[in-house]
């Protein structure tokens, strides 16, 4: 496995591996997103399919940048502390796929609960409705 090789452990490596498990982080949550939604193609159960689709690659990636992550992580301080580095991909995994549930301008709010909020697609939001008034004083 030649493309697992790690020649150098710096910055910029570093931060492609964090970025690698955002990735993979983000298609777990759309793995489950989809399935929340009706499908929008003709092909019927095509949103389930979706779902292991992206569920399978989310897990590829993740075990892919882990296993190149392991070996960096060996490489650079040896394997008595190998688990270390797998507690801190783990965390980082879950940690990029709740992010992936929340709405940035809103932390803590849910996806779900943002869509509860808007059933109407074509009316403002609450909170920009109450701001146009203020600024109208």
């Amino acid at each position: 496995m030649q493309f697992l090789a790690v020649d150098q452990v710096d910055l910029k490596w570093l931060f492609d591996h964090f970025r690698n498990y955002g990735i993979a982080g983000a298609l777990m949550f759309a793995s489950q997103h989809v399935l929340d939604k009706p499908s929008a193609s003709v092909i019927p159960h095509f949103n389930q399919f979706a779902s292991v689709t992206f569920f399978l690659l989310s897990a590829l990636l993740f075990l892919l940048n882990f296993i190149h992550g392991g070996i960096a992580y060996k490489k650079q301080f040896g394997s008595q502390r190998l688990w270390t580095y797998a507690l801190l991909a783990i965390t980082w995994f879950m940690l990029m796929e709740e992010l992936m549930q929340t709405r940035v301008d809103g932390i803590g709010v849910p996806v779900a609960a943002v869509t509860e909020m808007r059933p109407h697609a074509g009316k403002a939001h609450p909170s920009l409705q109450v701001a146009t008034v203020n600024q109208g004083r």
